[in-house]
């Protein structure tokens, strides 16, 4: 999904592409988004040390460690389409930045500040009803007609649990802060973000009243 924010004070305009995180085929997409686009900075929705993780994979390839709900999520997934990790529109994002020398900036939490915040709101209790799932999840499988609706019920299920909701809103919030303090640099900004936060980004930002967002169906 494609998507343009307003900045109402100044009128200055953001495009975003909001991508299936896993997809093969979305990688594509966000090459041609950012072709189109041709932004002087870009944003993505992973933290800054995963930026530097994505580029030394980039460099050399190596062995990814992936969580049970990461693998069930691509298990899902993949009825849509071919699954990989890294997912494919941060690799093309990567791609890009590195190819036309543009920096490029993790607007996601610090791993430092996702792991104080996660130990803060996440309980011991949260953890094993959230473990408990996992045989569920995979059994009764994620509602969906299509990559996108799939994402919206697998978030649902995610943030059932009010705990895991939280650290979800202050990563949203990192995100908008980080947005808001990139606004004044010179050049033409994009964002590629996890569709999976997309939502809830639209929801905290509206909130502020300085932005204006507009979607376009791809």
């Amino acid at each position: 999904m494609i998507f343009k924010l307003i900045y109402k004070p100044t009128n200055r305009e953001i495009m975003g592409f909001a991508g299936i995180k896993g997809l093969v085929s979305q990688g594509e997409r966000v090459k041609e988004f950012l072709e189109s686009v041709n932004p002087d900075i870009l944003m993505i929705s992973i933290s800054p040390e995963e930026v530097t993780g994505l580029r030394e994979f980039l460099k050399d390839p190596f062995e990814m460690n992936l969580s049970d709900y990461e693998i069930i999520y691509g298990l899902l997934l993949s009825r849509f389409g071919e699954v990989m990790t890294p997912p494919p529109i941060y690799i093309e994002a990567m791609k890009y930045a590195e190819t036309r020398e543009i920096q490029i900036i993790g607007i996601d939490m610090d791993e430092e500040n996702f792991q104080k915040t996660y130990s803060k709101e996440v309980g011991s209790m949260s953890l094993v009803r959230h473990s408990l799932r996992k045989k569920k999840l995979m059994k009764k499988g994620v509602s969906g007609d299509d990559p996108y609706s799939f994402v919206d019920q697998w978030a649902k299920e995610m943030t059932r649990l009010r705990s895991f909701e939280h650290v979800d809103d202050a990563r949203v919030s990192n995100m908008l802060k980080e947005l808001t303090e990139n606004l004044n640099r010179n050049g033409t900004e994009a964002i590629v973000m996890d569709y999976e936060l997309f939502n809830r980004f639209v929801r905290e930002i509206e909130k502020t009243g300085q932005f204006h967002v507009q979607r376009y169906t791809l």
